[in-house]
């Protein structure tokens, strides 16, 4: 009798792609919630994202080379979470809705760094465009969309409210900027992913992530590389300076003859960026005191608490990070996001528009941020797109797994 072969190659389990890819993004993407037969869905969904963190942590932990890159997220969500526990703020929350997902998705990359990672973008890409195909599809069948104001309706598939939908329209046309190089098909779906986001966007009213979508289409077009690098610095610096003269000002603005000027006469716009020039001058007051290590696991109920009622969110993704973790946690997390951009900046690839495609694409969501706050998760994703830019390329998709018994800690 021939012995029965049970070992098991856990390098080669590509199930695990199939598995967890559309469950994590399910979690991130779609608000089954809006409705109420999909609320037991939702929370199967949402079980289940967790359960598979900590099968990933298994596989990675006997098959994978932890870089000095996953080492630094990790630092990042474990001090969040000691913050938190010090603090009192609501750790359970930030564990169930953002440290698993951000866990899954270090794993999920390095997971597949080595040996799969062309294979994991194209599941990436086409699990991503199936949900936003979805979303236009519960636009057309239930338009309640069109009759209350876009302000309140939290009806949207993806993520309820309208502001949420640029951050998935953009780290999705960023999946099919990758998996262009894969083939005529792809090409073809990333042509209309980017139609679809434009029409999406301007449909339900949102001018940030419409005029950031439109300005992203425009700069793919430029095809001189050195033109295309200036444009990603000048994008970078403005938003630096929008943040610091503008953003951090809050309520001062109103002192500022040259920021009346520009706002008001030039740009015609509200001058409190209809309120959120409230919310930055509260935030800034609760940042002041606790600037060093902030509050650790901030959630909508802390801010009704904290905000005297002014909004769930402060409107701006680096307040944000500054009320959860202070100035310590955010230094790891911008160290994170430079430490990404400039190994996709470096990186060995033939397409080189691909890579400074990539890097605009990132600087246009950090602009964005500064009138919206998404989830942490979309920044650490594309923080992960960047860093592995250079296994996406099939002529360059090669094995350097050594001694893959056990986790190594490596600068790369």
């Amino acid at each position: 009798m021939s012995d029965w072969n049970l070992s098991l190659d856990i390098k080669r389990q590509y199930w695990i792609n199939w598995f967890l890819v559309p469950l994590l993004l399910a979690h991130k993407y779609l608000e089954l919630a809006i409705y109420d037969r999909f609320a037991l869905l939702s929370l199967i969904i949402h079980g289940g994202t967790i359960l598979a963190s900590l099968l990933l942590v298994f596989f990675v932990t006997f098959t994978r080379r932890l870089h000095l890159f996953e080492l630094y997220g990790l630092i990042y969500i474990f001090f969040i979470i000691t913050i938190a526990i010090l603090m009192g703020t609501d750790i359970k929350t930030y564990v169930l809705y953002s440290a698993v997902d951000l866990l899954l998705t270090i794993f999920l990359f390095l997971y597949n760094r080595e040996e799969n990672m062309v294979s994991f973008l194209k599941i990436c890409t086409a699990t991503a465009c199936i949900y936003i195909y979805m979303g236009d599809v519960q636009m057309i069948l239930d338009p309640q969309w069109l009759i209350e104001s876009k302000e309140y309706f939290e009806g949207y598939l993806l993520g309820g409210n309208y502001n949420q939908i640029g951050v998935r329209m953009i780290l999705t046309i960023l999946l099919t900027l990758i998996t262009r190089e894969y083939g005529r098909w792809w090409r073809i779906n990333s042509n209309i992913l980017i139609v679809n986001s434009i029409l999406v966007e301007a449909a339900v009213g949102s001018m940030t992530s419409l005029s950031c979508i439109g300005m992203f289409v425009i700069y793919m077009c430029v095809t001189n590389i050195q033109l295309k690098r200036l444009g990603t610095i000048l994008l970078f610096s403005y938003t630096i300076f929008f943040q610091i003269f503008i953003c951090f000002n809050g309520n001062d603005l109103y002192n500022n003859e040259y920021a009346v000027y520009i706002i008001q006469d030039v740009l015609g716009k509200d001058m409190t960026f209809t309120g959120r020039t409230y919310l930055w001058s509260g935030a800034m007051q609760l940042f002041g005191d606790s600037p060093i290590w902030g509050y650790g696991a901030i959630t909508q109920d802390w801010y009704v608490e904290h905000l005297s009622g002014l909004g769930l969110g402060t409107h701006n993704y680096i307040y944000e990070e500054l009320l959860r973790g202070g100035i310590i946690g955010f230094s790891i997390f911008t160290f994170i996001g430079l430490y990404a951009a400039r190994r996709c900046a470096i990186c060995d690839i033939s397409n080189k528009m691909l890579r400074e495609n990539m890097l605009f694409g990132a600087s246009t969501l950090l602009f964005m941020q500064t009138m919206e706050a998404y989830p942490t998760f979309y920044i650490f994703f594309i923080f992960n797109l960047l860093y592995n830019l250079s296994y996406s390329q099939i002529e360059q998709n090669v094995v350097t797994v050594t001694n893959p018994q056990k986790i190594i800690y490596e600068s790369n």
